[in-house]
């Protein structure tokens, strides 16, 4: 019964929002983060990556909007 009860308090302390660390949420205004033209190498045409998220830290995901100008493809 010992090892049940010492995993149940284990699952407590791990599961409490109050010991939980989150990332700082940060809000920019549209428009406002940066953006470049993406290389001709990977697209036809002009087209447009504004970056919403970049790494930091040890993270290395990232999160962009890209955006077509009418005719521009996928190479």
């Amino acid at each position: 019964m010992k090892p049940i009860v010492t995993a149940a308090a284990m699952a407590a302390v791990l599961l409490d929002p109050a010991t939980a660390v989150e990332p700082a949420l940060t809000i920019s205004r549209a428009g406002s983060r940066s953006s470049y033209t993406a290389p001709a190498e990977n697209f036809t045409g002009k087209v447009t990556v504004e970056m919403l998220q970049t790494p930091t830290g040890e993270a290395r995901a990232s999160a962009g909007s890209v955006s077509f100008t009418p005719g521009a493809r996928t190479a």
